[in-house]
Parts: structure tokens; C-alpha cells; sequence
């Protein structure tokens, strides 16, 4: 399992680290853009960790907290890279990102509402996926933030 896992985030990892270090030596950036693109590099490598964890719950023979967890962090954090370079494009116009940043909330809301209802998203008791009436709200989010 650690083999696969290795193996399938090589790539990702190893890219990151590789920008991590580029953008941390560069001073030809602002502070701010600098701080946005390690900001969304720690994001991805966050990503990787959670789905790396989520994947290992999936082989459970029952649901765990840990699971509805790591699904509710990925959830929020997927739109929220796509929202960092919008940030970087429109980080003159304040208030048009305030507006913007309002699916981002509503998103991080859903996703970790699976802890208590299952509107989103829930697992059964032998832990499959079960999509909610509100459970392609963080795919929608994302197409948006694509999309602008």
C-alpha cells in the first residue's frame, strides 16, 4: 500500500518541492505573489497527504471519521487552489474577490457538513460512497473559478 501510494504521488510531490524551492530562492517575484504561489504549493502537497489518507480509508471494511475527514478537507481545498490564481489575477480588485470568495465558504461548509448530515455526501455502513442532493457543489465550484 505505502509502495502504491509512493509510487502514484512521485510525481506531484517531487514537482512541488522542485517549485518550493524555486519560488522560496526567487526574488524577481512581489512578497505577495510569492507568498500566494507557496501558499497554493502547500495546498497540492496538502492534497496529496489527504487523498493519500482518504484512498487508505477506502480499504476499510466500515466508515470512519477519519475518512468523512480527509474527504471534507480535500473537497475544501480543490476549489481553493483554483481560487489562489484568481487571487494572483485580481489581487488589485479587492472587492470583486470578496464576491468571488463567497462559493469557496458555502463549498468548505458542505464538504465538512458531512459530519453531521448527509446533504452533501455520506458513507454507508460498509463504507461506500453515497452522493447527496448537494454532493457536485464542490465540481460546480470549481468549473466556476475555472471558468473566471
Amino acid at each position: 500500500m505505502l509502495r502504491h501510494l509512493i509510487l502514484v504521488n512521485y510525481a506531484t510531490v517531487t514537482l512541488m518541492v522542485c517549485l518550493l524551492l524555486f519560488i522560496i530562492s526567487n526574488s524577481y517575484f512581489e512578497k505577495q505573489i510569492r507568498r500566494l504561489f507557496l501558499l497554493a504549493c502547500l495546498l497540492v502537497l496538502c492534497l496529496v497527504i489527504v487523498d493519500s489518507v482518504e484512498y487508505w480509508t477506502a480499504t476499510f471494511d466500515h466508515a470512519t471519521s477519519l475518512r468523512i475527514w480527509m474527504s471534507a478537507i480535500g473537497y475544501s481545498i480543490r476549489p481553493a487552489n483554483i481560487f489562489i490564481v484568481i487571487l494572483l489575477l485580481l489581487r488589485q480588485r479587492k472587492k470583486k474577490l470578496v464576491w468571488l470568495s463567497i462559493p469557496l465558504y458555502i463549498n468548505a461548509l458542505l464538504g465538512f457538513s458531512a459530519l453531521f448530515t448527509d446533504i452533501a455526501y455520506s458513507y454507508s455502513a460498509d463504507n461506500q460512497f453515497v452522493r447527496g442532493p448537494l454532493g457536485y457543489f464542490a465540481f460546480v465550484t470549481s468549473g466556476f473559478y475555472a471558468v473566471v
